[in-house]
């Protein structure tokens, strides 16, 4: 099968949407297929596993400018592939145009859909309303197949696109996870952990806010943990975009945190791995979840995890779990302190693996090709 990928970023450059591509592919060609990349040029590499075609776009407005200087290249190896896999945002038009022009169906792998909840995430009212406008955009073209990452993504897209029925169909990503050999000592006061963007989305505010209630309660006896020491929390975080981790900086220093939170930069997944093992147990506190690779990786090393009740995240977390309501500062507070008296319930254990998301792709991609 020869397979055309349209995607506006690739490895070396990194992302979620990034890495899913860069194993698919890999699995792709381990299984006997051809597989063809178009992506922007920056940053560039080699790879032994597809041939990789990188459009030159300007930086400023690189994404939107990929839209267009993208269709020749697509169009050309579109005539020569049986089909094409692309993902929302700006990768999705000239992947279009593509199938239309040259009648290869073209599957679009959708990784969230937020509609109404923009409006919930505590942006500019007018942002939101701009976001939700640019998303319904996005599905206005007719894709032959319309890939979901979850349920929660599926039943998101079919609620505002009913339209849809009957043209998607959720498959897992899969997660790769290497748990430390030797696991480190454990911070000597009770400690919990945040990884991940400072973005809006991902709820670290949520977090911070959650633990300024905990120890208030804590400090005033209203606990049943059997603690009257504060809670600490390491936040290890990218530093952009900048704006937001300036704003979580503030309100560490508003809520008069400094003393018991650390926030610490991005490194190595190895490193991440290590510096979250010293913790008592991870909070993912995010508004909203397409999938949630951070919430796997963190079920993945054994510790308790905190997690929101919406969107991907109760399908795909397991172990020690106490979901709490999205958003909801009190709500986290009160998690966190359970996590403290070891109140959790026990999920058992969920595997996410590539070579199954693999081969789901292909025996999509072989119906498609059979319609067509």
């Amino acid at each position: 099968m020869k397979i055309l990928m349209v995607t506006e970023y690739f490895p070396p450059h990194v992302g979620g949407v990034e890495l899913v591509f860069e194993m698919l592919s890999k699995k792709f060609t381990e299984h006997g297929h051809q597989v063809q990349i178009i992506t922007t040029n920056s940053p560039r590499s080699k790879e032994k596993f597809a041939h990789i075609h990188r459009i030159t776009v300007p930086k400023i407005l690189e994404r939107f400018l990929f839209m267009f200087l993208a269709i020749p290249t697509t169009v050309r190896l579109a005539k020569k592939s049986d089909l094409i896999q692309t993902t929302t945002l700006a990768a999705a038009f000239p992947a279009w145009i593509a199938s239309k022009i040259t009648g290869k169906p073209c599957a679009l792998m959708v990784h969230e859909f937020i509609g109404k909840r923009w409006h919930k995430l505590g942006i500019n009212p007018i942002a939101a309303a701009l976001y939700r406008t640019l998303e319904r955009l996005i599905f206005l073209p007719k894709f032959t197949h319309y890939s979901t990452i979850s349920k929660a993504t599926e039943a998101d897209l079919l609620e505002h696109i009913p339209s849809l029925k009957g043209k998607t169909g959720m498959i897992y990503h899969g997660v790769e996870t290497k748990t430390p050999s030797t696991k480190p000592p454990k911070q000597p006061n009770f400690t919990l952990s945040y990884f991940g963007r400072p973005g809006t989305t991902k709820g670290a505010h949520i977090f911070i806010q959650a633990l300024a209630i905990a120890n208030k309660k804590l400090a005033a006896g209203q606990a049943d943990s059997g603690h009257d020491q504060p809670i600490k929390a390491q936040m290890i975080m990218s530093k952009k975009p900048a704006a937001a981790h300036k704003n979580l900086l503030k309100l560490i220093a508003k809520l008069n945190l400094e003393e018991n939170i650390q926030v610490l930069p991005s490194t190595t997944r190895e490193k991440l791995f290590k510096i979250l093992l010293t913790s008592h147990g991870i909070v993912i506190p995010s508004l909203t979840e397409g999938f949630g690779f951070s919430a796997v990786e963190a079920c993945s090393l054994g510790l308790p995890i905190i997690a929101s009740n919406s969107g991907s995240l109760p399908e795909v977390v397991y172990g020690k779990v106490i979901l709490a309501e999205t958003g909801n500062p009190q709500d986290f507070a009160r998690a966190i302190l359970d996590l403290q008296a070891n109140k959790w319930q026990e999920i058992p254990e969920k595997i996410f693996s590539w070579d199954k998301a693999a081969k789901s792709h292909i025996q999509l991609y072989t119906k498609l090709i059979a319609k067509n």
